[in-house]
């Protein structure tokens, strides 16, 4: 599961299993990671984060954002690396 912030995560509570999430969060958005962050721990699951450029203007939730496709790319690969290690499963 990929996203920023909200439902995207929320609904993972009726999901099977404990997937991996990984949070692509708007830079000029920050306080919505802990709130994701505590959601996805309390699911159980397991969640890492990249955080997207800065605007150069900021108008809260309506302010586009761009974010590193480099970067998710080296998240995703390591995300993907540590499951293989057995590194990042869900309890049960």
């Amino acid at each position: 599961v990929a996203g920023p912030f909200g439902s995207a995560f929320h609904n993972l509570v009726f999901g099977r299993g404990h997937p991996l999430s990984l949070v692509l969060m708007p830079a000029h958005l920050p306080y919505h990671l802990t709130e994701t962050a505590l959601w996805q721990s309390d699911c159980g699951h397991r969640c890492a984060y990249v955080l997207g450029d800065m605007p150069s203007e900021n108008d809260g939730f309506r302010t586009p954002w761009t974010i590193s496709l480099d970067k998710v790319e080296r998240a995703l690969d390591h995300m993907l690396e540590l499951v293989g290690a057995g590194g990042m499963v869900g309890p049960g």
